[in-house]
């Protein structure tokens, strides 16, 4: 866990400022909402509440108070550049992989940027079958979520049953 961890850069205040929906959004969009604190609670509490847990509507606005950071950081602006990224070499480590029994595009599509944006130094794989699967879901993530087509590389090996898709994280060499 912790090499894993090593993968994650702190991009520090900035990152925390789009977090927070302080500062523009050039963030990962879940649907077509950026991430921020605000758009997790509304997830969770929602989870929560399809769970049977909760019974209660998602309050709105969601409790998030900005205003401490803001006043901590004045003068937060902009985020840092994005890191660099190496390709990724012949057998590379996996660090993470998910698994997606009847995927679609757009899914697949989220789940790669989601983690293209928590391991920002790493690679992406995508393998799947049909191998379109993977490629329209490559695509969505490049186009719709900015992400560079380095950082994504699409498998074409099929697997098992139609609808299957995979999505790794690789460790760079």
């Amino acid at each position: 866990m912790l090499e894993r961890l090593g993968w994650m850069s702190d991009e520090g205040r900035a990152d925390e400022g789009l977090a927070l929906g302080l500062l523009g959004s050039d963030a990962i969009t879940v649907g077509d909402a950026p991430v921020t604190v605000g758009a997790l609670f509304a997830r969770d509490w929602q989870l929560l509440r399809d769970a049977g847990v909760l019974t209660s509507p998602t309050p709105q606005p969601p409790p998030v108070d900005t205003s401490p950071f803001a006043h901590a950081f004045p003068t937060v602006t902009a985020a840092p550049p994005p890191a660099v990224v190496a390709p990724p070499g012949e057998g590379a480590r996996v660090l993470l992989a998910r698994r997606f029994a009847k995927g679609d595009a757009a899914a697949v599509a989220s789940l790669i940027a989601s983690l293209a944006g928590v391991f920002d130094r790493s690679v992406v794989r995508v393998t799947s079958k049909p191998p379109a699967l993977a490629k329209d879901a490559a695509d969505a993530a490049m186009a719709h979520r900015r992400l560079p087509a380095e950082r994504i590389v699409v498998v074409p090996t099929a697997l098992g049953d139609t609808g299957v898709a995979l999505v790794e994280v690789l460790a760079a060499p």
